[in-house]
């Protein structure tokens, strides 16, 4: 009677350490095996499937917003903005460009009006390379093989319309092909206003491969 009850006390104080144990255990197992999984995502590049990108190029011609959530769009030719127009773009959304495949100079071109971010909120908008792997993920699905640099895209045109950029960054462009680096210097801008209007209200120019504006 007396042993069965020793054994029933230390089996009661014993068995909350060996569960404790086993679920510590578990606990460390689970840990590192999800800690394994999302390294060989990584490595591999399945993470970047969980980002919504969104392809755009032509033209405008009526009244359309860039979301956040269908962020990054990368402009696969040239975007134009027609006359009387407005794109919104989200704050925080990501847009990517490379040198288009088409003889010419501009990768967006403004006759209406653009109006990026919001006066009110610091969510920054991002013009930048398409090979930038810093915002927006790997778009090119190239893991590290490349890294962008000054003049990855040609030029955002105001021809007569309105940019507006709050809290944006602008970065990576600048650098058209000839016969339009030969016979115009201002291929080489990566904003380039001619004869519209364009307001900056915290919006950081960077990385340009000529002139920025």
């Amino acid at each position: 009677f007396y042993s069965l009850r020793i054994n029933l006390v230390l089996s009661a104080i014993a068995s909350p350490f060996i569960i404790l144990s086993i679920q510590l255990f578990t606990m460390r197992f689970i840990r590192t095996s999800f800690t394994v999984i999302l390294a060989t995502c990584a490595f591999f590049g399945f993470t970047d499937s969980a980002l919504a990108t969104t392809y755009v190029g032509g033209s405008v011609t009526s009244d359309a917003t860039w979301y956040k959530a269908n962020s990054p769009y990368v402009i696969t030719s040239p975007l134009g903005i027609a006359t009387g127009v407005t794109l919104t773009i989200e704050p925080g959304v990501v847009v990517k460009m490379g040198q288009p495949d088409c003889n010419c100079y501009a990768n967006i071109g403004i006759s209406g009006k653009i109006v990026v971010g919001e006066v009110s909120s610091s969510d920054r908008v991002v013009f930048t390379s398409v090979l930038d792997d810093s915002v927006g993920g790997d778009s090119n699905e190239d893991n590290t093989a490349t890294t962008p640099a000054a003049g990855d895209w040609r030029m955002i045109a105001i021809t007569g319309g309105t940019l507006e950029l709050h809290h944006a960054d602008v970065r990576y462009g600048g650098l058209a092909v000839r016969p339009f680096t030969f016979f115009n210097p201002d291929a080489y801008r990566m904003l380039d206003n001619q004869g519209g209007e364009v307001i900056f209200d915290d919006a950081d120019i960077s990385y340009a491969y000529g002139n920025a504006s």
